[in-house]
């Protein structure tokens, strides 16, 4: 769920199903099935171009249907890789930060939260402000020891504009916003009229920004 244009927090019910595949013949034996709610955490920032992206285990939340010799002894000690990441058009996007892997049973108790950045190249801009649009998400998978992932779940994927328009106000020379909101300034009603007047050119430069990285989002 997007907060506003730079929080957004949401939990996803993550269903991991393993087999194991025989090399010859390419059959598929299901070996059981791992459950877990990964709780997830996206911040932007008014003054750089970049996107931080929590995520973590909730604490207590996985639960194993492998059988009831496999729920003690195989499939607590399953590892899971999870890492935060560019996605889509990826062109001035770029991400730092390794993967964490941990085995299920260390993700279902140590409740940490692990970050990741996505940073926007201003390079990569176009026009004036060095508008950028790109997408972020995190991956889940399985690529060690017995289980390897066919594919990566991709769960919180979020779109995100940032611009370097610097002339808007000092403090903030560049930074990201959440593209899935609708920016609106609010007043109070006993506000000064004449201050709310004074704003009118910055609503409009803010206005126009937004129309304008909506013509080159991904």
């Amino acid at each position: 769920m997007v907060i506003d244009r730079f929080t957004s927090c949401s939990r996803v019910k993550l269903i991991a199903k393993y087999y194991k595949v025989d090399a010859r013949t390419g059959t598929r034996e299901y070996m059981g099935t791992t459950t877990g709610i990964v709780q997830l955490f996206n911040q932007q920032y008014n003054n750089e171009r970049s996107t931080r992206m929590f995520a973590k285990m909730q604490k207590g939340s996985v639960s194993y249907d492998w059988g009831w010799w496999d729920n003690f002894w195989t499939a607590p000690g399953v590892d899971l890789t999870v890492i935060g990441n560019c996605w889509g058009d990826t062109t001035s996007c770029s991400a730092t930060g390794s993967p964490i892997t941990l085995d299920w049973q260390n993700w279902n108790s140590i409740g940490s939260w692990f970050y990741w950045n996505a940073n926007s190249d201003e390079t990569k801009g176009i026009g004036r402000d060095k508008i950028a649009a790109h997408g972020t998400h995190v991956e889940l998978y399985t690529d060690s020891g017995v289980y390897q992932s066919e594919s990566r779940a991709s769960i919180s994927r979020r779109l995100v504009r940032c611009d370097s328009a610097s002339y808007i106000y000092a403090n903030w020379p560049k930074g990201c916003v959440f593209l899935e909101t609708i920016p609106r300034m609010m007043y109070s009603r006993a506000a000064d009229p004449r201050a709310v007047a004074k704003s009118h050119d910055l609503v409009g430069a803010l206005g126009r920004s937004c129309l304008d990285a909506m013509s080159v989002a991904p």
